[in-house]
């Protein structure tokens, strides 16, 4: 907690805005809540020893599912497709329905935290709660999540992805005793693997969308543990070989999401908009090599190299990771991420990413348990 880092301040819903920010005054859009984010973060916490900040979380993410209770219960009953809620607006926790909820990923990450949670006796679900696990498991059928494009963690064109029928499966697994029909639950989760088995450590195979390396799959490795052993290690391979960068990790090749000069191109209420349907106006202003590189993904390549018995490479990541902090106002803040600006890397709009310092705290916990008197500290 040196110095101000690792103030994990929760909304009255429970979950966490993406970043450290007066709520009142945000004009980023990140004083939202997105329910991805909130269970990752809480699931970093809870294996960090934050128990309290963890479990007011999991009710905060039950929560926030109940708000698609009705919407995934018309699809299990055969209605129309339409996609549960994956943003809540800071405040008041309203559910964002203009927004590309088609997210599974996120459904998997908020059933991965639930059922850890409900498994160590944290969580006591209500009668009502598991019927809307259920709901979730026959929504996720109802779909076939292992072949259904989705928005995917970084909310873009829509494809299908490792990265979210991974997230699924792990929920999957984790839901398992908790929920009514295991059965249902067992057989999902073969199909699940019989997809990922074809496509890790690659991303996508989707038409016009084929992508080979992409951070979102560092998440399976950890914290997720959905891809083990070779297939760990040649996600790895990849991401090192085709993101890593001087600063940080790019999410993916061709990603201009904060392209070069970016503020220069975007106004702040459009910056961090859907581009859903326009990509196009953003992809112009990527330059090759140029990609923005994030503060994410670091902790997690620490995370598979201590448990690899390697602290020294380790420990270089963890090196890069506490580097990409800022002072800010006297407290050590993480960005989103470091762009290219008038031909130097400087942080983005979006400082005090709690995803990232949650990661980072997770690195060290599992450093420090592991290597104990060699942990790195915060001392920057």
């Amino acid at each position: 907690m040196q110095r101000g880092c690792f103030i994990f301040t929760q909304l009255p819903s429970g979950l966490f805005p993406a970043i450290r920010v007066d709520v009142d005054k945000d004009e980023t859009g990140y004083a939202d809540a997105w329910l991805r984010d909130s269970s990752c973060i809480a699931l970093f916490l809870w294996r960090s020893g934050e128990r309290e900040l963890a479990a007011k979380a999991g009710e905060g993410v039950l929560k926030a599912l109940s708000r698609s209770a009705e919407v995934l219960q018309a699809v299990v009953n055969g209605g129309e497709v339409r996609r549960p809620y994956v943003r809540f607006r800071g405040p008041d926790a309203a559910a964002l329905k203009d927004w590309p909820n088609a997210q599974n990923d996120a459904l998997g990450y908020a059933m991965c935290l639930v059922g850890e949670l409900s498994g160590a006796g944290v969580l006591k679900l209500s009668d009502e709660q598991v019927s809307l696990l259920d709901s979730l498991v026959g929504y996720l059928k109802v779909v076939k999540y292992w072949q259904d494009e989705d928005s995917g963690h970084w909310e873009e064109t829509v494809k299908c992805g490792a990265s979210s029928i991974g997230a699924v499966v792990a929920g999957l697994q984790a839901v398992r005793s908790v929920v009514s029909d295991t059965e249902l639950v067992d057989e999902l989760i073969v199909e699940g693997r019989k997809v990922l088995d074809e496509l890790l450590p690659n991303e996508s195979r989707t038409s016009g969308q084929e992508r080979d390396a992409d951070g979102a799959v560092l998440f399976l490795v950890a914290p997720l543990e959905v891809a083990k052993g070779q297939v760990a290690q040649r996600i790895i391979e990849l991401v090192r070989r085709d993101l890593e960068g001087e600063i940080g990790v790019k999410r993916y090749v061709g990603d201009s999401y904060w392209a070069p000069d970016y503020r220069e191109h975007f106004q702040m209420g459009d910056r961090a908009a859907d581009f859903t349907n326009r990509m196009d106006e953003r992809d112009a202003y990527l330059k090759s090599g140029m990609e923005a590189q994030w503060s994410l993904f670091d902790p997690m390549l620490a995370v598979y190299f201590a448990r690899q018995s390697q602290p020294e490479v380790a420990s270089y990541y963890l090196g890069r990771s506490l580097g990409q902090l800022l002072d800010v106002d006297g407290q050590l803040k993480m960005p989103e991420a470091y762009f290219s600006e008038r031909g130097q890397w400087v942080p983005n709009d979006h400082i005090g990413l709690l995803w990232a310092e949650a990661s980072l705290l997770y690195a060290l916990t599992v450093f420090g348990e592991m290597y104990g008197d060699k942990a790195v500290t915060i001392d920057k």
